[in-house]
């Protein structure tokens, strides 16, 4: 499932000009605050849960585990402004709204779950 999100997401990332154009017609709607990538596995040991946040200078990152006496949650950050730089010059929310909310059966028989997600200043995520 992994597999074929990520290379899905760069193939709807690759057009920008209707990105552009919403820019110039509502700044304060289209403004990307964030970027969400994360994955989950339900049956599981050790760290289940991941997801990056990608902010305009920074990314965050938090793993959990369903076993937290075991496996502690972690959360870390660091400098990366290049990361987010790259995701929101080529999204095209247009072309993921068009995907719906849910593609398959996230998680089922554990495949794990995978998502992507965008806040914008003022919407979350695609309201």
């Amino acid at each position: 499932m992994i597999r074929l999100l990520l290379p899905l997401a760069f193939v709807l990332f690759s057009q920008c000009s209707s990105i552009q154009a919403s820019k110039e017609q509502n700044p304060t709607e289209s403004e990307l605050v964030s970027i969400q990538w994360g994955k989950s596995f339900g049956m599981c040991r050790g760290y289940c849960f991941e997801e990056f946040t990608f902010t305009p200078d920074s990314v965050y990152r938090l793993r959990k585990s369903w076993q937290p006496e075991l496996h502690p949650q972690q959360d870390s950050a660091w400098k990366e402004p290049a990361a987010y730089a790259l995701f929101s010059a080529h999204a095209n929310f247009d072309s993921l709204q068009i995907l719906g909310d849910r593609l398959g059966c996230p998680d089922c028989a554990d495949g794990g779950s995978e998502w992507l997600a965008f806040r914008k200043a003022n919407r979350w995520p695609y309201s």
